[in-house]
C-alpha cells in the first residue's frame, strides 16, 4: 500500500498540474466591484485625478496593489482607438503663452507654424489651444497664473522668451508646462525643439559633400544661447578637425544694424575667403550676394528654413510635427497628472532635414 501510494503521488501530483488554470487577469470592473465605485472612478483615481478626493485615490490604488492589479495597454489601446474613431470631444483649453512685444516673432522661419500647429493636433484630440501674449493683455506672470486657473486651464505652451536667460513668474506648481525651441534657464521645465548639434552636423556634413573645404560660420549668441551653445560646439569640434588652412573663426554678432553686419561681413569674407557660409537664417543670403555670386563663388545654407523657401539651401526643422508632440507630451502628461516643476525635466529633440536649394552647388566639385 505505501508502494503504491508513492507511486501513484507523482501521477496525482501530474494531473494536478494539467488541470490547473492559468488565473484571470483582475480588470478594472473587478476592482471597481471590490472598492464599491465605478469604472471610471477607479481610471481616475489610478492616474490621480485631481477633481477626486485624495483619500479615494489612495484607497483605489491601495486596493490595486493588494489584488494585483495591472492595466492592459492593449485594451488601453483600443479604447482610444474607439474615442478617436467616434470623433473627439472637448476636454479642455491650453494655453499658449508667450511674453513678445508683439507678434512678428512668430511669422518667421519655422515658428510661423507654432500656434496653427498646435491648435491643429489639440482639435484632433478635443482639446483647445488659447494664445495668451504678456505684453499684449497688459499683465505679470503672477496674474496671469490667476486667469489660466480662473479659467481652468492645466496645459501651458511656453514660446521662446525674448532673451534666452530670461525667465517666466508663473506659479507652475499647478500647471503641466512645455517649453518650446529650447529649454528655459528657470525653471527647467519639460522642453521640446530641434536637435541642433544634429542640425549643424547634417549642415556640414552636405557641404562638405558638395566639395566646400573652407566653410565659415556667420552668427549670433543669442541664437546660439537659444540653443544651448549646441551650433558653435559642433562648428568648434569640427573645425578643430581640420587642416589649419581650412580652418575659419566664427563671425560673432550682436548689433544687426544693416550698415554694421555688412562691413563686418565685408571685412570677415575678405580675411578668410570661406568657400561656403553657414548662418540662421535665409535673410542673410541677400547681404552675402553683395560681396560674390551665390553659388558660383560661395556657397550658403540656413539653419531654420521656412516652408517654400526654393532659392536657398539648408534645413528643415519639421515644425508642424515638432508641435503635433508637443500637444502629445503635454496631454499625457496631464493624464498621469504630472504637474508643476519636474525633479528630471526631459528635452525632446526632433531632427531636421537638408532641402537642396538654389545657394549651394548641385553636384560635388571636382
Amino acid at each position: 500500500m505505501h508502494i503504491a501510494k508513492a507511486l501513484d503521488e507523482p501521477a496525482t501530483a501530474v494531473l494536478c498540474i494539467r488541470c490547473m488554470k492559468a488565473p484571470v487577469p483582475l480588470t478594472s470592473r473587478d476592482l471597481a466591484r471590490e472598492a464599491g465605485v465605478s469604472q471610471s472612478t477607479v481610471s481616475r483615481a489610478l492616474r490621480d485625478d485631481v477633481h477626486l478626493p485624495k483619500a479615494t485615490c489612495l484607497r483605489i490604488q491601495a486596493l490595486a496593489a493588494k489584488l494585483g492589479y495591472r492595466a492592459n495597454p492593449i485594451v488601453a489601446h483600443l479604447t482610444s482607438e474607439l474615442r478617436r474613431s467616434r470623433g473627439a470631444r472637448y476636454q479642455a483649453t491650453l494655453a499658449f503663452v508667450h511674453d513678445f512685444p508683439n507678434r512678428d516673432w512668430s511669422q518667421c522661419g519655422a515658428w510661423s507654424f507654432t500656434l496653427p500647429g498646435l491648435r491643429a493636433r489639440a482639435n484632433e484630440l478635443g482639446y483647445e489651444v488659447e494664445e495668451f501674449g504678456l505684453r499684449q493683455l497688459g499683465v505679470s506672470g503672477r496674474r496671469l497664473t490667476s486667469v489660466l486657473q480662473a479659467r481652468g486651464i492645466r496645459g501651458v505652451f511656453v514660446a521662446p522668451l525674448p532673451k534666452p536667460v530670461g525667465h517666466l513668474s508663473l506659479d507652475w506648481t499647478g500647471f503641466c508646462a512645455l517649453t518650446l525651441g529650447y529649454q528655459m534657464p528657470k525653471p527647467r521645465l519639460h522642453a521640446i525643439g530641434s536637435d541642433h548639434y544634429f542640425d549643424m552636423s547634417l549642415a556640414l556634413r552636405r557641404l562638405v559633400r558638395l566639395g566646400y573645404k573652407r566653410i565659415g560660420l556667420f552668427f549670433d549668441h543669442a541664437a546660439d544661447l537659444y540653443s544651448g551653445g549646441q551650433y558653435s560646439a559642433r562648428f568648434l569640434g569640427y573645425m578643430r578637425a581640420q587642416p589649419a588652412r581650412n580652418q575659419v573663426p566664427i563671425l560673432w554678432l550682436e548689433n544687426w544694424d544693416t550698415a554694421v553686419v555688412q562691413k563686418s561681413l565685408g571685412k570677415w569674407l575678405d580675411q578668410y575667403r570661406p568657400d561656403a557660409v553657414v548662418a540662421m537664417s535665409p535673410q542673410s543670403l541677400a547681404g552675402l550676394r553683395e560681396f560674390g555670386d551665390v553659388p558660383g563663388e560661395i556657397g550658403f545654407a540656413a539653419l531654420d528654413m521656412p516652408e517654400g523657401f526654393s532659392g536657398c539651401s539648408g534645413i528643415w526643422s519639421h515644425p508642424v510635427e515638432c508641435m503635433a508632440a508637443s500637444v502629445d507630451f503635454v496631454v499625457s502628461q496631464l493624464y498621469l497628472n504630472r504637474i508643476g516643476v519636474p525633479r528630471i525635466p526631459f528635452f525632446l529633440r526632433l531632427e531636421g532635414e537638408w532641402i537642396d536649394g538654389g545657394s549651394t552647388r548641385k553636384r560635388r566639385a571636382i
